[in-house]
């Protein structure tokens, strides 16, 4: 047995459940729930800026972990010889897609709109057009960018899941 592949394996996929499900989770739940409370939804957006270090965490895990299988199993370059590597090889650019989309897009997004939120708070009363106004459209660039970003997760997990049937 190989237990440093035993070792991959365990960092890799449960860390891309957790990545994949938090991806789903905010998507179809947090996000529309944030959408909905409009400048109330600071409680929520705090929760995100604060869980947003947790989903990093899963998500460098996962392309770390997937990265040093990729590597054992390409045995050479050989892998991308067969129908099942480039399935493995669909999958892990969407993954590394997403992941650097996390990085450079989610993150930095969420910080903005908890910035936002943070003035809102600090003005006290209603929130003012020009703060309203940015706070909205951080929010509809966070809509995007996550939509975005799911997809390329969902196709991560579903062509790593169904790769070995393509041999």
């Amino acid at each position: 047995m190989d237990w440093l592949l035993v070792l991959f394996r365990l960092t890799h996929v449960p860390a891309a459940i957790l990545w994949a499900g938090g991806a789903l989770f905010v998507t179809f739940y947090v996000e529309p729930a944030i959408e909905r409370a409009g400048p109330n939804a600071q409680p929520l957006v705090d929760m995100m800026d604060r869980t947003s270090a947790f989903f990093a965490i899963a998500a460098t895990l996962t392309v770390v972990g997937g990265a040093l299988l990729y590597v054992h199993d390409a045995g050479g370059l050989q892998l991308w010889s067969s129908t099942e590597g480039w399935v493995f090889t669909v999958g892990a650019v969407c993954g590394i897609l997403a992941w650097a989309a996390g990085f450079t897009l989610i993150l930095p997004t969420v910080k903005g709109i908890a910035a936002t939120g943070a003035e809102i708070k600090a003005a006290g009363g209603p929130p003012s057009a020009e703060l309203l106004a940015r706070l909205q459209a951080g929010q509809a660039r966070l809509k995007a960018i996550g939509r975005a970003d799911t997809v390329l997760v969902v196709v991560a997990v579903l062509t790593m899941a169904t790769a070995r049937y393509f041999a």
